[in-house]
């Protein structure tokens, strides 16, 4: 089920969408996350990290998005600290100038000790460019696979090079 509203998601931004970003343009950024567990992270606590961002202009519209991070929560109550490692594709699209929504998918890796698993990744996005290097926005990053599911809210201030 969530694949499917993901795709209805990744459709529906294709449609929906106003200028910003210049096209046949390749850009890069780097990000810095806080990232706050929401949904079956019990045993961790608000943590963070940092991401790459390369985000490439299909028109002045929309650009096509991959990104690779890192998200380190620590534990509560003894348990160990976390890592994910998501690794994915997606849309960028701006309905009004400086102000952007976007949608993600890919893999998620998942760690904790030495044992660590594989996820489907999704995520959605909202932000604000303050600037033509400077970015400012919230996202939801959700993990899923056969065994578990779980999320986290966040805020990501970013650095467009």
């Amino acid at each position: 089920m969530k694949q499917f509203i993901l795709c209805i998601v990744l459709v529906f931004t294709g449609f929906c969408v106003a200028a910003q970003v210049e096209k046949n343009k390749t850009g890069i950024g780097a990000g810095l996350l806080l990232a706050i567990p929401v949904y079956n992270l019990d045993i961790s606590s608000v943590g963070g990290g940092g991401d790459l961002l390369l985000q490439y202009g299909l028109s002045g519209k929309t650009a096509l998005t991959a990104d690779v991070a890192f998200i380190g929560l620590p534990g509560k109550n003894n348990y160990p600290s976390t890592a994910i490692v998501p690794i994915r594709l997606g849309v960028r699209y701006f309905p009004v100038p400086k102000i952007y929504a976007g949608a993600k998918a890919g893999l998620g890796i998942y760690t904790i000790l030495k044992a660590s698993a594989s996820h489907f990744a999704y995520a959605v996005s909202g932000g604000y460019l303050l600037t033509k290097k400077i970015e400012a926005g919230l996202f939801y990053d959700g993990y899923s696979n056969k065994n578990t599911s779980f999320g986290y809210a966040g805020i990501r201030a970013g650095y467009n090079f």
